[in-house]
């Protein structure tokens, strides 16, 4: 068999083989707690991608691939460091006619296979016999080591755009909480040039008008059919973050209650089961019970900037998710948010708050589609370069 795509230069099928004849594939050895030490500089994996400690010594040289085959079954990870194996992962010993990370990829291609040899529910297992029989096809070790340093590559560019999201949004989440003052203070920490003083302390209550979410019946038919109204649900920011234009369900006119919709740039907060959840909505909604919707009152719409509204929840989701109700099901302490002060700059120290962390969010868009991108480019070529 030969590969849909393949580098200039090689032709001929592959030959096929089972692992077990071209490797060894060996079981990781039992450690005990006692025996690990975060002193030393070798990893352990075991039941996850990430390490669970380090330990003295190793029994696996570097840049090797592993698989678990307990607890986790069916994750794939590559060390490229000297690493332990725990007894419920199987590691890949050398072979000069198998390139490393060739076989790593290898093992990704087969990925689905392998998961599916997973039994068990309430403990998962994989049977290290599954990977010395799994049958794979191998082109020359030069042709391995084209297609190695290939995914080499892609693999150095995931791990590069990762770390460079992973920045910028440890930098969102520490402007967070510098640029916004902390519970019980009026200013906050870092502060755009030229502004200055005390931020204004009226509370939730008194600049917001609040409205609960709700379900149409859903036996009416009339309520949904033909539905163009978006109505928001946990799922819609899951998908869509947290400006939400339109949503997976819909409703009819004659689903709306009296009170009407929820107003274009007004908020909604997760206020029962998710806590501490928000979005701005981008068109005229609704959303479920789980939600309460926040619209600043018409008295004070000038006062505020929108986005800045937004960027400010961000506090109020920390305050819900520290404030609930015992017993039942899980919600926030309304009488009590109400009542929280909503810490309000001029207009001007808003809007350069909230362009800020837009032009921020924007980036981190652009980092999360790149990202998105190459392992979408990554998954095309496991399916295309592997027979």
């Amino acid at each position: 068999m030969e590969p849909e795509i393949r580098f200039k230069g090689f032709e001929g099928e592959w030959e096929k083989v089972k692992l077990g004849n071209v490797c060894s594939v060996n079981r990781g050895t039992r450690i005990t707690k006692k025996e690990l030490n975060t002193n030393q500089s070798y990893p352990v994996y075991q039941n996850t991608n990430y390490p669970l400690g380090y330990y003295k010594n190793y029994n696996v040289e570097a840049n090797n691939p592993y698989v678990i085959i307990g607890g986790s079954a069916g994750l794939i990870g590559f060390s490229n460091v000297p690493f332990w194996a725990a007894d419920d992962c199987a590691y890949f010993g050398d072979n000069d006619s198998l390139d490393k990370t060739f076989l790593y990829s290898t093992l990704l291609f087969h990925i689905a296979e392998i998961k599916r040899n997973v039994r068990g529910s309430s403990v998962p297992r994989l049977d290290r016999s599954t990977l010395i029989d799994l049958e794979t096809n191998l082109p020359s070790f030069s042709e391995q080591q084209f297609i190695a340093t290939y995914f080499r590559t892609l693999d150095n560019k995931i791990q590069s755009t990762s770390k460079k999201l992973a920045s910028l949004k440890k930098l969102k989440s520490a402007s967070l909480v510098a640029m916004f003052p902390q519970q019980g203070e009026t200013t906050p920490k870092v502060r755009f040039k030229g502004f200055e003083g005390e931020w204004k302390t009226p509370s939730i209550g008194y600049v917001f008008e609040l409205r609960n979410g709700y379900t149409p019946s859903k036996i009416v038919k009339e309520f949904w059919e033909g539905g163009t109204i978006p109505w928001f649900r946990m799922e819609d920011i899951r998908m869509n973050g947290g400006f939400l234009k339109d949503a997976l369900q819909h409703i009819t006119p004659w689903a709306v209650k009296g009170a009407g919709l929820f107003e274009k740039n007004s908020i909604i907060l997760a206020t029962t089961a998710t806590i501490g959840v928000h979005a701005m909505l981008i068109a005229d909604s609704l959303a479920n019970q789980r939600f309460t919707n926040f619209k600043v009152r018409k008295s004070l719409s000038d006062e505020y900037i929108d986005e800045f509204i937004y960027y400010s929840f961000f506090k109020i989701d920390e305050w819900s998710k520290n404030n609930t109700n015992s017993g039942g099901l899980l919600s926030v302490n309304m009488p009590l948010l109400v009542k929280q002060s909503f810490l309000t700059p001029c207009k001007e120290e808003q809007q350069a708050i909230a362009t800020f962390f837009r032009s921020l969010d924007r980036k981190i868009a652009l980092k999360t589609a790149r990202l998105e991108k190459l392992k979408q480019i990554k998954l095309a070529c496991l399916d295309k370069m592997f027979v």
